[in-house]
């Protein structure tokens, strides 16, 4: 039961996060490659949900590739906008970090 209930919690998380992710692209200052980076991350974190919720098959590589492009476009946009937050860069991390580790857990 809790293994059920931390995929599901995984699941539900990253695809609030990615749906946050494509806002921001879609809304925010993102442009170019950057967008494309964290709308294609957002894509295979949202992917990963439906084949764990759905299909109950656990690709958690699509996760953790997913995680990655969202963090690299975010970065990427930093870099060509010359604005880079650190401190903001990190806690993005760590919660990317926070959610694949529920969504291993729920394994």
């Amino acid at each position: 039961m809790k293994k059920q209930v931390l995929k599901l919690c995984g699941a539900l998380l990253a695809v609030l996060y990615a749906g946050i992710m494509i806002f921001a692209a879609i809304y925010g200052k993102s442009e170019g490659v950057s967008g494309v980076f964290i709308v294609a991350g957002s894509a295979l974190a949202i992917a990963y949900s439906l084949l764990a919720v759905f299909w109950h098959k656990k690709k958690i590589f699509l996760l953790i590739i997913g995680m990655a492009a969202i963090s690299a476009g975010t970065l990427l946009n930093g870099f060509l906008q010359n604005n880079i937050h650190v401190q903001h860069h990190v806690v993005r991390f760590v919660v990317e970090g926070i959610i694949v580790a529920v969504s291993t857990l729920g394994g």
